[in-house]
């Protein structure tokens, strides 16, 4: 039987964030796993400066790619990730 093992994907504190919240991951045709988050840059409340981070894994999560902005506006909230898989195209 396999062990489930937990990793903590964003860290409070670290890249710039105060505190990273709402993660959304998915399983896309490859096979990876992308997680998709907040960064909140200022504190833990819902508005300011909120980052759209992503994460990788090409190995089912065990390891995973560095952290990524991938959509940010200053003083702007970029935030509750929900990602969509199309398999069709």
């Amino acid at each position: 039987m396999d062990t489930l093992e937990t990793l903590d994907l964003w860290i409070a504190g670290t890249g710039g964030h105060h505190t990273f919240r709402i993660s959304a991951p998915e399983v896309i045709a490859s096979g990876a796993v992308r997680a998709f988050g907040e960064g909140r840059r200022a504190g833990s409340g819902d508005t300011g400066q909120i980052d759209l981070l992503l994460r990788r894994s090409d190995d089912g999560g065990r390891t995973w790619g560095p952290s990524r902005v991938i959509v940010t506006r200053p003083d702007m909230t970029c935030g509750n990730p929900a990602p969509v898989l199309d398999r069709q195209t």
